[in-house]
């Protein structure tokens, strides 16, 4: 196999995951309440979160509709367990616990606007 020497990685500073939406209001209560991620900054439009992993933004779109299903989000937790059970009867479950065979469990919600989020813990070293 040829080796890649000659190209840069791409050191990352931070990564931001940007959702456009077309009810802020609702979607910022739900990751407040939800997700309980402090606010790093807002503004008339948007709101940024501090994940502790990196930056999650709402960004009002008027534009933004449902999501088409093209994406998700996967979430590593050190105790999917206890957030399950945290979770559960807050969010609309795509799917409950699960072991899959790649090596981790996980169970996946969805936010206000069925935008999916699957959380993991990694079982498998």
């Amino acid at each position: 196999m040829k080796s890649n020497k000659s190209v840069n990685t791409i050191t990352l500073r931070e990564f931001r995951f940007i959702r456009l939406v077309h009810d802020l209001a609702t979607q910022r209560a739900f990751y407040e309440e939800i997700f309980n991620w402090p606010v790093i900054a807002e503004w008339s439009d948007g709101v940024m979160f501090n994940t502790g992993a990196s930056t999650f933004e709402l960004i009002r779109d008027l534009e933004a509709g449902k999501p088409n299903g093209s994406s998700r989000v996967a979430i590593s937790v050190p105790d999917v367990w206890s957030l399950f059970e945290h979770l559960k009867d807050k969010v609309t479950l795509v799917f409950p616990l699960r072991d899959n065979s790649w090596g981790d469990t996980s169970f996946r919600i969805t936010d206000p606007d069925g935008f999916p989020i699957t959380f993991f813990t990694p079982t498998k070293k």
